[in-house]
């Protein structure tokens, strides 16, 4: 069984970037109008260590499945160009990866494995993604056995469902956390009790991002619960984290809440394979447009009222 100890530690941000950011919108009129898109740019200027942030060059979406008819299907759309994701990441320009988890390897390992090809290949930016069905009850039943939360604060609230169909989402999101009575909430061990391949790729390609000082933008449910997973196994990994997008699923919503992150975006998307991240690209880029160009003017007004003294 993999532990803890064979993670790398996350890489610390630079919390003195952020501050500088915070601070310099925080002195101006303009500066202050910008809300939220201030604190992007301050987290994306905490992961460079750059006063301000440097544009995004090569953002990733990364997308894993184990193999099934349905998901290989919908992992030849997206290599085709015709899923969501694809259409908005030729619009967004990010670029697109799926991977099929292989049968008999460590999942943990694997995603880990495709966060550091990634980053040698120079992304700065990941957004992870997951293809397959089931994945809401899975990340619920994840999100109920790590915290101690009752599944049936956890179970689906779409209006269109009837009183059955929810009594069922109660059920199986019950009958998953089972699995995991014997876990003691050891994260890593609640992961391969209740994880699927693609929940603990996840995972991994989190904890390696973060040890490799690349931020990671996580958009639903799954993505997200795996994200705390993460955080549980090597604190720290969250200040590497970004909501990108909050969905109405009663997981993701706690997950943000514990992660302590603030979503970019509030659509109630439910699509997966990383759409909601790509979305949030454009505001990502423009926070880091804006504020940069405030913060140059603001030292050009410094710059100018020395030399006129």
């Amino acid at each position: 069984m993999v532990s803890d100890a064979e993670f790398a530690r996350p890489a610390e941000v630079d919390a003195q970037a952020a501050t500088a950011v915070i601070a310099a919108m925080s002195s101006t009129e303009r500066g202050r109008s910008f809300g939220r898109l201030t604190d992007a740019a301050a987290f994306m200027a905490a992961c460079q260590g750059k006063v301000p942030a440097e544009p995004l060059r090569q953002p990733r979406v990364v997308i894993f499945y184990a193999h099934d008819d349905a998901s290989a299907n919908s992992a030849k759309d997206i290599a085709a160009g015709s899923a969501p994701v694809a259409t908005l990441a030729r619009t967004h320009g990010a670029g697109v990866r799926v991977e099929e988890i292989p049968a008999g390897e460590s999942a943990l390992q694997f995603g880990s494995a495709i966060a550091d090809s990634e980053i040698d290949a120079g992304a700065d930016l990941l957004i992870p993604g997951e293809l397959g069905e089931g994945f809401s009850t899975e990340a619920a039943a994840l999100f109920g056995a790590l915290t101690k939360t009752e599944p049936v604060a956890l179970a689906s609230l779409e209006t269109s469902l009837t009183t059955q169909q929810w009594q069922c989402d109660v059920t199986a999101i019950r009958d998953l956390m089972f699995r995991c009575r014997t876990a003691h909430a050891a994260p890593l061990e609640l992961l391969t009790k209740s994880g699927s391949p693609a929940a603990q790729a996840l995972v991994g390609f989190v904890l390696q991002a973060a040890a490799r000082r690349t931020p990671v933008l996580v958009d639903g449910c799954l993505a997200t619960v795996c994200g705390l997973v993460a955080e549980k196994i090597a604190p720290g990994t969250r200040a590497w984290l970004y909501s990108s997008q909050l969905s109405p699923e009663p997981a993701h919503i706690q997950a943000v809440q514990k992660l302590e992150l603030t979503p970019l975006l509030a659509f109630d998307l439910t699509t997966g394979q990383g759409t909601g991240g790509v979305l949030a690209l454009s505001a990502l880029n423009a926070a880091i447009e804006l504020v940069s160009d405030e913060v140059y003017a603001i030292t050009e007004a410094i710059n100018a009222q020395n030399d006129d003294t």
